[in-house]
């Protein structure tokens, strides 16, 4: 629990951070970060107030005083971190403050100790660590021309400077000893009162905070302006509240810091995203390897994963393969209905298939990483089964390495087909011929059964019989015919002009790019329900939009990435 509970507080705190650059960065506002200090103490006045009214948190006199340390590093570095907004990008801050998920793991690591950590654990913790503090330091040494170049297409300029480090750094090492601190007070207090006493303790210094700027500087609090604040206290208050529980768990601090310190990460790309702040490749070097460790951490478990994680891998998988092959009879389809050259449309899939299939890595290396060890036994009988059954041997990998080359070659997808399989037909007869003998005692015979039609070899698992079992080019025929039935359907609808009717419904409605795209995908969605082949949704939507796109100067190209995204994804 602890592994999600960081992670929920990465995200929070990552928004926190944007919120709070954008209420902070006025430069003419000198009590901007006191206004924030008032914004997050209001809010969490609020949810301390929920907690104990309607939560029934038990909270007193002495454990506020108790927690009361810790309270306030978190507010001194905060209220500092706020300031620094001022004179910094948020890309560059954000990762110099939660440098103090370093120090928490190396004070952790010197005076409480680890349970089993193994070595790639501590390798984890060394590159977040390393990726936050490194971060710092590239910016630290940037030369100032490269700097300004950077600079120049973002919202706002900021010169290096003393106080623009000395600020986060600053931030750093407060945090750093209020983490450090919390988790040894967490050992003798309950986690919802602590949580509360911190928040009240917040709300007491944003009272301070609104009697020295609205009732003594004479300040105004102008709505608009505050807007972004609440915002990021808002998220600074669900961070805060994910964050006690997962640094309550005390074997897991040294993993749990750094997790949730590298939320500078997300920070920056937010940043990027939108304060259009720009960044040079060390900078996006570092983050690497932040994202790199947070991969790691946890990983040494056994493989053991519930069905349905399986699926979803091999799913999202076989997707991202069969868009971005030119062997995949949907992607030759697409491009070849709509005249597109084959390895043009592939390359303009890749905006859409990469970071799709990204997110669903990082997805999948979570679930892995907090997947206990169950199945071990079963991958054990899997590999001997296949050991005993079958003749595993590196020269097996010859088939998808020709296959490879052909399409870096940008060999023609029926020969790439034809050759390929010759040559896997030719690999089976040289290093499976026990196999091949099971199926019919002439090899000849065997590989073309095996080719065209269905085959069946009995091994020691169930499983393993039924994946090994195929059904051959036979198994295909509904394919086929489902393809040859949408090219007459759709040369039909063309030809008696239906498919020019049923597009005059949607011209209308297109008045730029964006509208045409978005008609594109809601025909597309809706051909799908109704007709639920994406065979032919592939023709008609592409049919139906051709000349559209034509007559608005549109590239076809990205007709095909609209309707086949959405039709095959």
């Amino acid at each position: 629990m602890w592994f999600w509970l960081s992670l929920i507080a990465l995200l929070c705190w990552s928004g926190s951070d944007l919120f709070s650059k954008i209420g902070c960065r006025d430069a003419d506002d000198k009590y901007s970060h006191l206004k924030m200090v008032i914004a997050v103490g209001t809010v969490m006045g609020l949810h301390a107030a929920f907690e104990i009214f309607v939560g029934g948190t038990e909270i007193s006199w002495d454990v506020i005083w108790t927690y009361l340390p810790v309270s306030l590093l978190y507010i001194g570095s905060m209220t500092l971190g706020y300031l620094g907004l001022r004179y910094i990008e948020l890309s560059v801050s954000s990762p110099i403050c939660n440098s103090s998920g370093a120090l928490v793991a190396v004070l952790t690591l010197l005076f409480v100790g680890t349970e089993d950590y193994t070595p790639l654990a501590y390798l984890a913790i060394a590159l977040v660590c390393c990726g936050a503090i490194g971060l710092g330091v590239v910016d630290a040494r940037e030369d100032p021309e490269l700097r300004a170049a950077r600079q120049a297409e973002g919202n706002y300029k900021y010169a290096k400077s003393f106080l623009a480090l000395a600020l986060p750094v600053a931030y750093c090492l407060l945090d750093a000893a209020g983490t450090f601190a919390d988790n040894r007070v967490l050992e003798t207090l309950n986690e919802d009162s602590a949580n509360c006493a911190y928040e009240l303790t917040f709300l007491a210094a944003a009272v301070v905070c609104f009697v020295y700027v609205v009732l003594i500087r004479k300040d105004r609090l102008i709505p608009r302006l505050e807007g972004p604040k609440y915002l990021g206290a808002v998220c600074e208050t669900a961070g805060q509240f994910a964050y006690i529980y997962a640094i309550a768990d005390t074997s897991h601090l040294a993993m749990s810091a750094p997790i949730i310190s590298s939320y500078c990460a997300a920070s920056v790309l937010w940043s990027r995203l939108f304060l259009k702040e720009k960044l040079s490749w060390k900078h996006y070097a570092m983050i690497g390897l932040i994202v790199i460790g947070i991969a790691l951490m946890g990983i040494g478990r056994a493989q053991g994963f519930a069905d349905g994680w399986v699926a979803g891998a091999i799913i999202s998988g076989a997707y991202f393969g069969d868009k971005i092959s030119p062997l995949s009879e949907t992607t030759t389809l697409a491009s070849g209905s709509l005249g597109v050259p084959l390895f043009k449309h592939i390359r303009y899939m890749l905006i859409t298939t990469v970071p799709s299939m990204a997110i669903a890595l990082i997805l999948f290396a979570i679930g892995g990483l907090l997947t206990n060890s169950s199945n071990a036994q079963d991958i054990d009988t899997f590999t001997q089964a296949i050991s005993q059954r079958f003749n595993i041997t590196p020269w097996l990998l010859s088939v998808p390495v020709l296959t490879g080359v052909l399409i870096a070659r940008r060999v023609p997808p029926i020969i790439t087909l034809f050759l390929s399989s010759l040559l896997a037909v030719g690999a089976a007869m040289i290093w499976q011929a026990d196999a091949l003998r099971e199926i019919d005692p002439s090899l000849f015979r065997a590989a073309m059964q095996s080719l065209c039609g269905s085959t069946s070899l009995h091994t020691d698992s169930d499983m393993l019989t039924s994946l090994v079992a195929t059904r051959g080019m036979g198994g295909m025929m509904n394919t086929i015919w489902l393809i040859i039935c949408a090219m007459c359907f759709g040369g039909t609808m063309a030809a008696s002009g239906m498919v020019g009717g049923i597009t005059r419904l949607f011209i209308h409605m297109v008045k730029g790019r964006t509208s045409l795209v978005a008609s594109t995908a809601t025909t597309g969605v809706m051909l799908n329900v109704a007709i639920a082949d994406q065979y032919l949704c592939i023709l008609l939507t592409g049919n139906m939009f051709r000349d559209v796109y034509d007559r608005k100067n549109y590239e076809r190209r990205l007709l095909v990435l609209t309707h086949v995204s959405l039709l095959e994804g």
